[in-house]
């Protein structure tokens, strides 16, 4: 009765573990159908939540925004997308839980059925054994009773150990519910404490943003003033060299032209005063002619008077000789022997006079040899003055050369520190705005949420901003380089035109003194030379005027590059407001349209991470209902607690391995897909910045070839200045050269003349003399007249003197 009655037992046992078995895996089922049906009831929900709100921004923003509609029509599809996605994986999900059950539940059958066979071999076994027990029943019996005995203590005790130990766990399960309800009230404050955090925490984030956002905007602000400040300075300063320059250059101007004036008027008093000498030496020279000549004419008269008074003498001396041929003959021998010892004396002055002319021939030989020494002379000279003015107007030119490079490299240097200050600035930016990227990415790394909002879309709009900024910054900055290139070029063509104006004051005063010389110079000279001179004066005066004339152009040259100096000014200054405004314009775009979406994505955000929160909550609950569960199954059947426990353990196991599986891989995806965002992004920044450098480059070498050029242009400039200087210089020292030799010339044949003459003079007096003196006797006539014959022959005319 005893083996029936646990058979009995036993098949109760059996059946009500069956029982709660079969339960416990409806419960089952029907939690994971409760949490399938209010997952997809969730999602259903959300979804539906969200296509609502999207559809009233759709509603709401697609009179305005027609790039808005789009990004919301590709938002809805991403969202509608992922919501597939996420129903794909809740249904593999579901259809790997059926599988996994339609397995467990194999398996169980299968034990099932192998426990019933090794029941009814037990049965077998037991029908066995009863029949030999049947045969040794009553030594059993005795045995029995002793067993029984032994058993019933047993068991009694047994009995008492589970009902304390019952006692005890029913004891136990309020103080673990209470423990359960304190946890999830820490858990609920845990939860709320944390939403205060983060709220806190972005309100923080908020209140930073806004306070950088001001100190970038007083950054920028004081940093446009300061540029605004520097550049209104240098404008200022410019403004006053142009106004010193110009004041300076029209000083210069009236004082050049009332030197003009003065040095016009001196050089017409000093022609007049010239004129009046030169006419005054003229007359006297004329005079002078004329009294020579009439000196001439007199001494003619005289001799004709001489030679009239000589021939009625002599006929007189002749009738007397008549009387007288003794005296006659001895006076006309010592007359004749006078006369020839006079025409000898005559003949020895006419050749000495040939002579003196032949001296004088060799003299001018002597005087073009000795003018062809001096010009050989003259031009080595003009070639060292020219070498050595060539090297000074080099030396000169290099030292204004290398002044005004360092001028040019001190202002590019200024440049470029500035260019370098705004691009220091512009990194800092940047650096900030990917700090806050950065802030932003592990903020949503360390509360991973998928974003319904397409960042696809919002990363193409950035990237459209900043390509549109950096195509203005780029367009800015041509201009400012070519502004800055026409102020270049304006500089140097206003330094060449300076340099003009020195060269031509240079070449007035020159002019001027070469004028001055040349009027002393023709003082002292002939009629000719006077009139040589005037030509030159005639040519140097129109030389002059052409140079007033360049003077006056090169004036309105000044003023020209001037006016350009001032557009090019004007134009710097109208592109500085354009950038300011560009830079306002994108400021208020940024606030306008990017707040809003990130406080939007935000809220999202936040939304998402409370939502997967709760579903992390709720899926940690279910897994502990069903350990829990699962524990309680275990305790109930006791002889399938091994099998149960290892099975269950298994499930739950790979259900953790799944889910921690599934949400690392999302995890993982999610992290690797910022990162390569993020690498994309600093990879498009990079080639961006290579790209600016470059051209800064291709801009800076650009710059150096036309400064080079524009150098070498002005170095042929400035050489052909200085060889036009020189060859006025060469002909000032020639003409300088001419003028001191026809000073230094002396008239070799004056003093010649002058001491003939005086001899001339000297001997006509004395002949004078002796005439008069002179007296025939009788005796001296008769034999004149014996010797010479009756009548008495001419004597041949006198040479002229």
């Amino acid at each position: 009765m005893l083996k029936i009655d646990k058979e009995r037992e036993l098949e109760n046992m059996k059946n009500e573990a069956q029982k709660i078995h079969n339960e416990k895996m409806e419960e089952l089922q029907k939690k994971t159908d409760e949490i399938t049906d209010s997952s997809k009831s969730r999602v259903e929900a959300e979804t539906q939540r969200i296509v609502d709100h999207f559809e009233k921004q759709l509603a709401t923003k697609n009179e305005a925004y027609e790039m808005i509609s789009q990004a919301i029509e590709k938002a809805k599809s991403e969202l509608e997308e992922a919501t597939k996605e996420h129903e794909a994986e809740l249904a593999s999900i579901i259809a790997k839980n059926d599988q996994v059950l339609a397995e467990h539940t194999k398996i169980l059958v299968e034990k099932d059925k192998a426990l019933e066979i090794e029941v009814e071999s037990l049965q077998k076994h037991f029908d066995m054994l009863k029949k030999k027990q049947r045969e040794l029943e009553p030594e059993l019996e005795q045995k029995w009773g002793v067993r029984k005995e032994e058993l019933d203590k047993i068991f009694d005790e047994e009995d008492l150990k589970l009902s304390k130990e019952i006692s005890d766990r029913m004891n136990i399960i309020p103080q673990l519910k209470t423990t359960i309800q304190s946890l999830e009230k820490d858990i609920e404050n845990q939860k709320e404490n944390a939403l205060v955090m983060q709220r806190n925490q972005l309100e923080e984030l908020q209140k930073q943003l806004e306070d950088e956002k001001r100190n970038r905007d007083l950054k920028i602000e004081k940093a446009r003033e300061e540029i605004t400040a520097k550049y209104e300075g240098k404008v200022a300063q410019l403004q006053s060299n142009l106004a010193t320059l110009q004041q300076s250059i029209e000083s210069d101007r009236q004082d050049f032209a009332s030197r003009a004036e003065d040095k016009l008027g001196k050089h017409q008093k000093r022609l007049e005063t010239i004129r009046e000498e030169h006419l005054k030496r003229v007359a006297e020279l004329n005079a002078e002619i004329d009294n020579i000549n009439a000196e001439i004419e007199r001494t003619k008269e005289d001799w004709e008077q001489q030679k009239k008074e000589i021939s009625d003498n002599y006929d007189r001396d002749i009738t007397d000789i008549s009387h007288k041929e003794s005296k006659d003959d001895k006076y006309f021998e010592a007359k004749l022997a006078a006369l020839k010892t006079e025409l000898q004396h005559v003949l020895e002055e006419n050749s000495k006079l040939l002579q003196d002319e032949k001296d004088k021939d060799e003299a001018e030989k002597e005087r073009l040899m000795t003018e062809q020494n001096l010009q050989q002379e003259e031009k080595n000279l003009t070639d060292r003055l020219n070498v050595e003015l060539e090297n000074k107007v080099n030396e000169k030119v290099n030292e204004k050369m290398q002044e005004l490079r360092k001028k040019h490299e001190k202002e590019r240097e200024e440049l470029l520190l500035e260019a370098k200050r705004l691009e220091e600035k512009e990194t800092e930016l940047e650096n900030k705005v990917q700090l806050e990227g950065e802030k932003a990415i592990e903020n949503s790394q360390k509360t991973p949420a998928q974003l319904f909002a397409s960042a696809g879309y919002m990363d193409a709009q950035i990237d459209k901003w900043r390509e549109s900024y950096f195509v203005e910054t780029k367009n800015l900055k041509h201009e400012e380089a070519e502004a800055l290139k026409q102020l270049d070029n304006c500089k140097f063509e206003f330094k060449e035109a300076v340099n003009r104006t020195v060269s031509l004051k240079n070449q007035l005063k020159e002019s001027t003194v070469q004028y001055e010389a040349a009027l002393l110079a023709a003082k002292e000279e002939g009629a000719e030379e006077i009139e040589h001179l005037r030509h030159i004066v005639e040519m140097k005066e129109k030389e002059i005027v052409e140079l007033e004339r360049q003077f006056d152009e090169n004036e309105v040259e000044v003023r020209k590059r001037i006016r350009m100096i001032e557009q090019a000014e004007d134009k710097l200054n109208t592109l500085r407001g354009k950038l300011a405004e560009e830079k306002s314009k994108i400021k208020e775009v940024i606030k306008k349209e990017y707040q809003p979406l990130i406080h939007q994505e935000q809220r999202r955000s936040e939304v998402m991470v409370s939502e997967l929160e709760k579903l992390r909550n709720e899926l940690e609950l279910s897994v502990e209902y069903m350990k829990n569960d699962l524990y309680g199954i275990e305790t109930s059947n006791a002889a399938m607690e091994e099998d149960l426990k290892k099975e269950t353990e298994k499930i739950v196991a790979k259900l953790h391995e799944d889910l921690k599986k599934k949400y690392s891989q999302e995890e993982e995806v999610f992290v690797g897909e910022m990162s390569k965002i993020e690498l994309e992004k600093l990879g498009q920044v990079n080639e961006e910045i290579s790209k600016l450098d470059n051209d800064v480059e291709s801009i800076r070498k650009k710059r150096q070839e036309e400064i080079d050029v524009e150098q070498a242009k002005y170095k042929e400039q400035v050489s052909k200045l200085n060889n036009e200087c020189i060859k006025l210089l060469t002909k000032n020292s020639e003409l300088k050269q001419q003028i001191k030799e026809l000073k230094e010339k002396k008239c070799e044949v004056c003093p010649v003349l002058e001491k003939n003459l005086k001899k001339l003079e000297k001997i006509l007096v004395k002949m004078q003399i002796q005439d008069r003196d002179l007296a025939l006797d009788g005796q001296n006539k008769k034999d004149m007249i014996h010797k010479l014959g009756n009548p008495k022959p001419k004597l041949p005319p006198m040479k002229p003197m």
